[in-house]
């Protein structure tokens, strides 16, 4: 299963939670309600979004994708 290093702090992860949920938000207001994207350009936008958040994540969490028994 894959593990974080045990050296990340509380407050660390607890802020890239916040920064998530924020860039998730004006993500899809700017995108849909500012600038009218359709449906298929948006779920391309915020999956780019999803995926760049999430490899940031795991990078500074130094989370190991080897799966161990």
């Amino acid at each position: 299963m894959p593990t974080a290093a045990t050296s990340i702090s509380w407050l660390g992860a607890l802020g890239w939670l916040l920064v998530i949920s924020a860039a998730g938000f004006l993500v899809t207001w700017v995108l849909t309600t500012q600038l009218g994207l359709r449906r298929t350009s948006y779920i391309a936008a915020l999956a780019l979004l999803t995926g760049g958040l999430t490899w940031g994540y795991l990078s500074w969490s130094d989370t190991s994708l080897v799966f161990r028994t």
